[in-house]
């Protein structure tokens, strides 16, 4: 428990912004703690956009959580190559890369447990050998490293631009210019935390590089690649341009597919790696649900 009196340099700053930095937390934990009650101002429960005033006492008795353990899962996964340093899979949609805020069991992570696969440590124990992320909707090629110099290698190269990650998408309306670069920065949507957008307040450089694979009537097949790897990069920079992911409901309009996911799959995926005399290169076919949808779309 920590109690905290407000002086006139703090008059006027939001309580969560304050005690982020307080407690060392981030401002998402301190807005679910207010939320739960555990942090009170004045012995009185009030909003994680309360601006402080002076005499202010708050309260904070903070309920310590179970660590997160990680659980095998005997649920299949698609290994496309192995090798002694790392290993390729076909991410199927509906699958979570690791352990998060959605309190999935499921997981790549876990799957590859049940493998008995060795793993880099990587960043995060809840992350063992996790080089890069697809969102949960998304389907495709994932990197995992299992050693860890494999990993601090991955981790350099995607810092300098130097593994190739290219994704095939449908994105509503035709696609103009057959090729195109989109340089815009993202951050966080300041009205909505959980979607990021365009934006030059709070953000980072995000550049993505698409060319046009087919249009249709009403619909564009592209190919993408990422030369950064922002959240939800090319969801965010593809509805900037209007021409959103079918199927991106955050990101996105309504759509006419039985298809509950974006239509968005990493295809292709190439790097070098040193100790290996060739480059790695390595392609998926687009899933079934993808394929579907293209056959409904060259009927309209």
């Amino acid at each position: 428990m920590s109690n905290y009196l407000i002086d006139e340099t703090l008059v006027g700053t939001r309580i969560d912004k304050f005690l982020t930095e307080k407690l060392n937390l981030s401002r998402s934990k301190v807005q679910t703690a207010i939320k739960n009650q555990e942090i009170l101002v004045n012995e009185t429960v009030v909003n994680p956009n309360y601006l402080l005033k002076l005499g202010d006492e708050i309260r904070v008795a903070l309920v310590e959580s179970e660590p997160f353990q990680l659980v095998a899962s005997a649920l299949p996964l698609e290994i496309v190559f192995e090798n002694d340093d790392f290993l390729v899979i076909n991410k199927p949609a509906g699958l979570v890369v690791h352990p998060g805020a959605g309190g999935e069991t499921d997981s790549v992570v876990a799957r590859l447990l049940h493998l008995n696969i060795p793993l880099a440590k990587g960043s995060d124990a809840l992350r063992p050998g996790i080089v890069h992320r697809l969102d949960k909707d998304t389907s495709g090629l994932l990197l995992i490293a299992k050693s860890d110099d494999a990993y601090q290698a991955f981790t350099k190269k995607l810092a300098a631009h130097e593994i190739v990650r290219e994704y095939t998408c449908l994105v509503f309306g035709q696609v103009v210019h057959d090729y195109g670069t989109i340089d815009a920065p993202i951050g966080r949507d300041s009205r909505v935390r959980q979607k990021m957008t365009v934006t030059h307040v709070a953000s980072k450089e995000a550049i993505t590089t698409f060319e046009v694979i087919k249009r249709f009537q009403e619909y564009t097949l592209l190919k993408c690649r990422l030369k950064t790897g922002r959240t939800h990069q090319i969801r965010v920079h593809l509805n900037y341009i209007n021409h959103p992911i079918v199927g991106d409901l955050r990101y996105g309009r309504k759509h006419r597919f039985e298809i509950n996911r974006q239509v968005l799959h990493a295809s292709y995926l190439s790097f070098h790696l040193d100790n290996y005399p060739d480059e790695f290169q390595f392609r998926v076919e687009l899933p079934a649900d993808f394929q579907t949808v293209l056959k409904e779309v060259e009927l309209l």
